[in-house]
């Protein structure tokens, strides 16, 4: 894995988290060493058991924030690489995979990074930290360093992949190219002119001229080579669902916009479900159970017991009772999204028993896609699932992604 640090509008750093204990801080005896305001000396430290990692605040001024809500100092908290950390005002701490940071073209640093920085703020030279005024530290900042860090890496990227500059060609060749240029026009002029229409006469057809009944051949695009359909929520901004697993003890329904989708979306008003924002994605998560149990009546069940099969049943299921929530959710008036329109919504649907809370399907939207819905979502369909099976779902599969 490797550490991914944003300092406001600067280009991303990323570090190889190989310690089993790593601390930041603006000290130079720290790993890391941060120069920048609201860092205290020593201000987190990461540590790592296995492939798990989690994050200690060291008594920090300004403090550390997953997700919004402040560690409380020397107490462990799990570091995940859903949620960023945000030191202070100003710094971003991103888990990244060692794929993920080399896709991303990031610039790596040494972990034993000791150089000291060339200008040190008076307070950071006085052993002392700045402290910011809470009212700065709002949710907005941490979703502006989440959307800093989005444009660089897609900067970095564009920058690592960038082919390099071609050599410019001679004058000569330019000339003899421009030369053959005007020789091919000059030929198909004058072979037009040959076999052109004689309008004066009967108006004969050339044998150049194509027939009518011929067919225009054109050269059909690759598959491959489609561009991904633009209404589906790129993988890349897909919620991991090992995410849910933290996300379902979380505080829900909280600030004014959570409040007002939680009372829309069906099964989202009593806990442990609701709704919680996490950067640009509105997570739903739902008690899906009433619309598995409807799925399991649509769908039927069969009667070979082998194990593939029984999967694809279950999948068949769970797809079936998405497509049902997503009917019940668009039945209601016409909720308007359009102030989410560059964010995401991830349903999180969840099959509830006396015994057991189990998420069964996700469903990944873009807000403006799901106001569509109504138009295209109709009862009958379901009908579709007891022939067609899961080809049913084929043409919604341009709409919303389910996982």
């Amino acid at each position: 894995m490797r550490l991914e640090v944003l300092i406001e509008n600067e280009d991303p750093v990323v570090y190889p988290l190989s310690n089993q204990k790593i601390t930041i801080g603006s000290s130079d005896n720290c790993e890391i060493v941060l120069s920048t305001e609201g860092v205290s000396r020593k201000h987190l430290s990461i540590m790592s058991e296995g492939d798990v990692f989690f994050v200690v605040d060291l008594g920090s001024s300004n403090g550390s924030f997953i997700n919004e809500e402040r560690l409380i100092p020397g107490k462990r908290a799990e570091f995940t690489s859903f949620f960023p950390i945000r030191l202070g005002q100003n710094v971003l701490l991103s888990l990244l995979s060692d794929e993920e940071a080399q896709s991303e073209g990031h610039i790596e640093v040494p972990l034993a990074f000791k150089e000291k920085p060339v200008e040190l703020k008076a307070d950071v030279a006085r052993d002392q930290t700045r402290i910011i005024n809470l009212h700065d530290l709002s949710k907005q900042t941490t979703e502006k360093l989440i959307s800093n860090r989005n444009e660089k890496r897609v900067e970095l990227k564009a920058k690592s992949s960038k082919a390099p500059p071609q050599k410019k060609q001679s004058n000569v060749l330019s000339y003899l190219a421009f030369l053959i240029l005007i020789g091919g026009a000059v030929y198909n002029f004058l072979k037009l002119k040959e076999n052109r229409i004689d309008t004066q006469g009967l108006g004969k057809i050339s044998n150049s001229s194509p027939s009518k009944t011929d067919p225009i051949k054109t050269e059909e695009i690759p598959q491959n080579e489609l561009n991904v359909h633009s209404d589906l929520v790129s993988e890349e901004d897909l919620v991991k669902r090992t995410s849910y697993e933290s996300l379902i003890n979380d505080i829900k329904c909280a600030t004014d916009e959570e409040k007002f989708l939680c009372l829309y979306f069906p099964g989202s008003t009593e806990r442990p479900f609701g709704v919680v924002q996490v950067g640009l994605t509105l997570n739903i998560l739902a008690d899906g159970s009433v619309y598995i149990d409807h799925a399991k009546r649509v769908v039927k069940k069969p009667a070979d017991e082998n194990p593939e099969v029984l999967e694809e049943y279950q999948k068949l299921v769970y797809e079936t009772a998405a497509y049902i929530y997503l009917l019940r959710a668009t039945a209601a008036n016409p909720l308007d999204l359009s102030k989410y329109k560059d964010m995401r919504l991830s349903i999180a649907l969840y099959n509830k028993t006396e015994t057991d809370l189990k998420l069964a399907i996700v469903v990944a939207i873009k807000p403006d896609v799901f106001n569509r819905l109504k138009d295209v979502l109709f009862e009958g369909n379901l009908e579709l699932i007891k022939t067609n099976g899961p080809s049913a779902f084929e043409y919604v599969k341009k709409l919303y992604i389910t996982y």
